[in-house]
């Protein structure tokens, strides 16, 4: 299956616009050629229809509607999904209040995948966010969504698993360092002054964020040579995170070593 790019937004609460966001998802289409396709919607249950532009804004403005997904046919280069409304059973739950772009792989920097998030950052609360390389779409879904999934591997799996369990403190806590990692306001407030690394990450806003370019490519997260490259970075962040074990300090620099990129 093909790579692909995966941005995402966990939010603490509902977007407090909906106008800006339909104009966003219409605009990232059009940016990567896609022409959408079909439409999730979810309410008291998940509808699945074909898109119609029409549609998708009443959708979106229905004050039912909990969340709606637009992607492309097929094989979709590009997918979006917008959590619109709390429903009261699930508001205690902050992984169901997810922004996920999925496209195709891409520059760190490009300005589709930017003005998307600008988007989405002025209109939704964020605490986190990032955007990485993933190795297919099942991976791109896992990382956003927090899901199990049988396509990746078990190491992936038990990462994402410990994500999971582990969202309620994703609020106040980052996942990770990711390739590109956005840092909302409330926690960025928290941070210490960015260690002097080389390469230093540029640091520019996004909305009220903080978007914190680490890596001069987007890869996986657990990617050697990011790893590597980003070993002080992710010990400056590592106690203002949920501390997934895969991403202890102490750990990756084990496998490291085990890989002959460190010295034992």
């Amino acid at each position: 299956m093909t790579a692909r790019t995966v941005c995402f937004l966990w939010a603490s609460a509902a977007p407090r616009e909906i106008e800006p966001l339909i104009a966003a998802v219409v605009e990232v289409f059009e940016a990567f050629e896609e022409k959408p396709a079909r439409m999730f919607v979810t309410a008291s249950k998940v509808k699945q229809t074909a898109y119609h532009a029409a549609r998708f804004a009443t959708a979106v403005r229905g004050e039912e509607t909990l969340r709606v997904t637009v992607k492309g046919a097929g094989d979709a280069r590009v997918l979006v999904s917008l959590h619109l409304r709390d429903d009261p059973e699930y508001a205690k739950y902050v992984d169901h209040r997810h922004v996920e772009l999925i496209a195709p792989t891409t520059a760190p920097d490009d300005s589709r995948l930017i003005r998307f998030l600008t988007a989405a950052c002025a209109t939704y609360p964020v605490a986190h966010g990032g955007i990485m390389r993933a190795a297919t779409v099942y991976h791109a879904g896992a990382e956003a969504r927090v899901i199990g999934s049988s396509e990746v591997e078990d190491a992936t799996d038990r990462r994402i698993g410990f994500d999971a369990m582990n969202a309620p403190r994703a609020l106040d806590k980052l996942r990770r360092l990711y390739p590109v990692t956005i840092i909302g306001p409330d926690i960025w407030a928290k941070l210490p002054p960015i260690p002097d690394v080389e390469p230093r990450p540029k640091v520019e806003d996004l909305g009220n964020c903080k978007m914190l370019t680490c890596w001069p490519e987007l890869v996986d997260v657990h990617d050697l040579q990011f790893l590597l490259g980003t070993r002080e970075l992710r010990r400056w962040l590592w106690p203002f995170t949920i501390q997934n074990p895969a991403d202890d300090p102490d750990e990756v620099d084990h496998r490291l070593r085990w890989a002959e990129l460190l010295p034992w």
